[in-house]
C-alpha cells in the first residue's frame, strides 16, 4: 500500500511525540485488538460488523509504520523480508500437497489390501 508524503509525515510526527517505548507498547495494544475482532469475526462470520476488523488493521498498519520509522527500518528490507516469508511458504505448501498425494495413495494401498484379506 502506497503511503503518501503527508501521511508518513504526520504518523512520524506521532512516533516522535509519543516515543519509542510507549509506540511499541501501543502496537501491542492494538495487535491484541486485531486479534479480538478476529475472533470475533470467526464466531459469527454472519453478524459481524468487518468495519470493526478494518478498524483495527489500520491502527496495526499505523503502529507498524511508526515501528518501523523508529527503529529506522526501511520499505526496501521490509520487501526483502516479505518476499523471503512469501517464497517459505509457497514451497510448504507444495510440499503439503506432494505429501497430501503421498498419504492418498498410501489410503488407497491400504484400504486395497483390506479388500483383499476380506476376500481371502
Amino acid at each position: 500500500m502506497h503511503i503518501n508524503i503527508s501521511r508518513l509525515e504526520n504518523i512520524q510526527k506521532i512516533a516522535d511525540h509519543y516515543g519509542s517505548d510507549h509506540q511499541h507498547l501501543k502496537t501491542i495494544e492494538e495487535l491484541r485488538e486485531l486479534v479480538h475482532e478476529i475472533e470475533l469475526y470467526l464466531h459469527a462470520k454472519d453478524k459481524y460488523d468487518i468495519t470493526r476488523m478494518l478498524d483495527e488493521i489500520a491502527d496495526v498498519y499505523i503502529m507498524t509504520i511508526q515501528i518501523m520509522y523508529l527503529n529506522k527500518l526501511g520499505q526496501y528490507e521490509l520487501i526483502q523480508h516479505m518476499d523471503s516469508k512469501i517464497q517459505r511458504k509457497l514451497e510448504r505448501i507444495e510440499t503439503e500437497k506432494y505429501l497430501d498425494q503421498e498419504l492418498e495413495e498410501i489410503n488407497h494401498r491400504v484400504r486395497f489390501e483390506d479388500k483383499a484379506r476380506d476376500c481371502i
